[in-house]
């Protein structure tokens, strides 16, 4: 079964197809892109495979049993295979058929700006940016009508962009690419911010996305959780990472030290929550509104 993607910003159609295989061949098929995938030099790519998979374990151990149902229904079946689905619109980003797709996952702001407001770009066909790609995703997760295909790749899009959002750096500065621009020597190698704050920060920690979700998991304040989960709004988390970059993100010095690493090492597990707590919180308002709407369709028949 093939669909044709909407547009993130008018609904219009663009050529996407996507074909929803079964799960052996999927595996197959994730297995071959990641490998092509170490090939390519990455840019903007937040979070890394670590922290991707943190924040989806994170979200599907929130989710309600109803939810998860859904998810399911939708061929993820699993914890696993659902963090993996977080690993999706970095690996197709690079083929032409979602080459529309590469701006959805940051957003730029102006050198000084203290606030991210709605960037330009947002409500441009030919650009978007993250946040009116999440708003778009979310309201086709919230249509009940739409095919189960369009469904599916909605969810991959979403785990996704929730976690980019919530990576300082894809809310950062387009004259540097979001600090791609930037480089620097951590720990004896050279590196950039971007790939500093996608990566290497994460892997101080020492943990497999298995462990480190469990770890975040069992460390979230319920009261705080609660919170998290109450933000709805996009554009509230795009502002948290540019205060973030305001605050002192960006090193004084070249030589990334180790007091920078104490410093921001807890910052970036706190992102990691944030986004899987609000990610777990949008999908569950997301599957449920659909199940309403399919269940007040079909009593009316």
């Amino acid at each position: 079964m093939s669909a044709e993607h909407p547009s993130v910003l008018t609904g219009s159609s663009r050529r996407a197809p996507t074909t929803w295989v079964s799960l052996p061949a999927m595996r197959s098929f994730f297995v071959i892109v990641v490998m092509l995938g170490l090939l390519i030099p990455t840019t903007a790519r937040a979070w890394g495979g670590v922290g991707h998979r943190t924040i989806a374990a994170i979200a599907w151990d929130r989710l309600s049993p109803a939810a998860r149902a859904d998810l399911r229904a939708l061929g993820l079946r699993r914890r696993g295979a659902f963090s993996a689905e977080a690993l999706w619109a970095d690996q197709v980003r690079s083929q032409e058929a979602y080459a529309w797709s590469g701006p959805l996952h940051y957003l730029n702001v102006e050198r000084g700006a203290q606030e991210v407001g709605r960037p330009e770009a947002c409500d441009d066909d030919d650009r978007g940016c993250v946040l009116g790609a999440i708003e778009r995703f979310e309201e086709v997760l919230q249509d009940p009508g739409a095919s189960a295909s369009a469904r599916r790749e909605a969810v991959a899009f979403l785990v996704h962009f929730v976690g980019d959002i919530h990576q300082p750096l894809h809310c950062g500065y387009g004259d540097d690419r979001g600090g791609n621009d930037l480089h620097l020597n951590f720990r004896g190698s050279p590196t950039n911010l971007h790939r500093l704050w996608d990566e290497q920060l994460i892997d101080v920690g020492g943990s497999t996305w298995r462990a480190m979700a469990r770890r975040l998991r069992r460390g979230l304040d319920p009261e705080a959780a609660e919170r998290w989960a109450a933000s709805a709004e996009p554009a509230a988390w795009a502002q948290e990472s540019l205060e973030l970059i305001l605050g002192g993100l960006y090193p004084d010095s070249q030589d990334i030290s180790e007091a920078y690493v104490d410093r921001y090492y807890p910052e970036v597990e706190l992102r990691l929550s944030m986004a899987g707590v609000r990610l777990a919180a949008l999908l569950e308002r997301g599957l449920a509104t659909a199940r309403r709407g399919r269940s007040a369709g079909t009593s009316t028949l």
